[in-house]
């Protein structure tokens, strides 16, 4: 049996089958990603279904509706299983790495087009907040500043870790595999992570203020370029191969992944540009950027499940290459 189905549904006779409990932690990881996508989008539909709620300009602004905590959640949720579930080569486990690392950053800091929001005062009016990007958001302030602080702490207290044990796993007599392997393949994706956290990190410290203003939308953007990246290493995985993997090419499946990562890119330019444009004629609102972001996360589901049942059999590589 060959094609999309086979592979799914067997894995290859040369290969030892994973352990049962890693296999069945890898899929249930794999599932609740599309759960908690699911339940962001039961969550904004339902906001929107309540009494004279508003459809927002973004699926950022819901940030500052109930819809907050499933939200963050789902971001959260994102960054973590990309950065846990390791890919089957350098090149994909480190574009999917640093996309997680910004999934955070885009849950903890809120859009700053402050100008429509459902937050109610406990009088119950409508709290007044200045949309300008002058000021952060009182409402939420002490929250950012919390949650973005202790997670630049923890998170440069694991890359220090990861560099500790890359240092220390290189001097060992053997070596250990997973750092000594590919020694490019652990390093550059781990360079390319410090670089971005002491930029990030850095610009809160000292620059508060452009930190608030541009974070959310830089990290967003930059998280879903990375993904697509991804999607692409991997579209190349399957048309030639991993040859220290035992993968024998796949054609069917290498146009599947490179059809997702084509639809993503240029589908979201194509969509942004006619919602904009059909905006400003129409003065019915912006929602070019809500566009855009219900294209991406889509597209992202339907990603996430394909390759889902993909390596549905596979689990982790015991060595990426």
């Amino acid at each position: 049996m060959t094609g999309l189905g086979a592979q799914a549904r067997a894995v290859p006779t040369d290969r030892r089958p994973p352990p049962l409990v890693a296999l069945r932690t890898y899929r249930f990881l794999r599932l609740g990603v599309l759960a908690m996508l699911g339940m962001l989008t039961v969550s904004v539909t339902w906001h929107n279904l309540q009494g004279d709620n508003e459809v927002l300009d973004s699926i950022s602004a819901y940030y500052y509706t109930p819809v907050q905590s499933i939200f963050v959640g789902t971001l959260v949720t994102l960054g973590f299983v990309l950065i846990v579930l390791w890919g089957k080569t350098s090149a994909e486990d480190g574009l999917l790495n640093v996309a997680g690392m910004l999934a955070p950053i885009v849950a903890f800091v809120p859009t700053r087009n402050l100008a429509r929001c459902d937050l109610l005062a406990r009088s119950g009016d409508e709290i007044q907040i200045d949309p300008t990007p002058s000021t952060l958001n009182e409402a939420c302030k002490a929250a950012v500043v919390n949650n973005v602080g202790s997670y630049f702490i923890v998170l440069g207290l694991m890359l220090t870790l990861l560099a500790a044990i890359g240092w220390y796993g290189r001097r060992q007599d053997p070596p250990w595999p997973w750092v000594s392997r590919d020694p490019h393949g652990y390093w550059w994706p781990l360079a390319g992570a410090w670089a971005l956290f002491l930029l990030a990190a850095g610009t809160w410290i000292f620059l508060p203020e452009t930190f608030y203003a541009v974070a959310h939308f830089t990290a967003a953007s930059l998280m879903f370029v990375l993904i697509i990246g991804a999607i692409v290493v991997i579209a190349r995985e399957k048309r030639y191969g991993i040859p220290m993997l035992d993968e024998t090419p796949d054609v069917q499946w290498g146009h599947v992944y490179m059809g997702l990562a084509v639809t993503m890119s240029v589908g979201a330019v194509a969509v942004g540009g006619s919602v904009a444009a059909w905006s400003h004629l129409t003065e019915h609102g912006d929602y070019w950027v809500l566009a855009v972001e219900i294209w991406l996360l889509f597209w992202l589901a339907v990603f996430w499940a394909i390759q889902t049942w993909d390596r549905w059999n596979d689990g982790a590589p015991s060595n990426p290459v």
